[in-house]
């Protein structure tokens, strides 16, 4: 949930932004395949597809990768301090 959280809020942070590309990587399989595939579990179902709308209409090249969690410390925190502290302090 934390990682699908700061991915909606990045998406909104790039539009406020005006990009019109964006490539994003994560350290969670489960989220990357999830984009990818377009089946969206249960509990994630609502924020997935807020991303795959999101995504979609907003720019022209979007792209979900995974990448090692060695690699990714920065997001893997920023994704935990929204989980602890409510999307909405993540999207200023």
């Amino acid at each position: 949930m934390a990682e699908a959280l700061a991915v909606r809020s990045a998406l909104l942070h790039a539009i406020d932004l005006n990009f019109n590309s964006i490539w994003l990587r994560s350290n969670s399989q489960v989220f990357v395949a999830a984009l990818s595939s377009g089946r969206h579990p249960t509990e994630l179902y609502g924020v997935l597809s807020d991303i795959a709308t999101i995504s979609c209409l907003s720019f022209c090249f979007c792209r979900f990768t995974l990448i090692m969690r060695e690699f990714n410390g920065l997001a893997d925190s920023y994704a935990k301090v929204c989980l602890h502290s409510g999307p909405s302090h993540c999207n200023s």
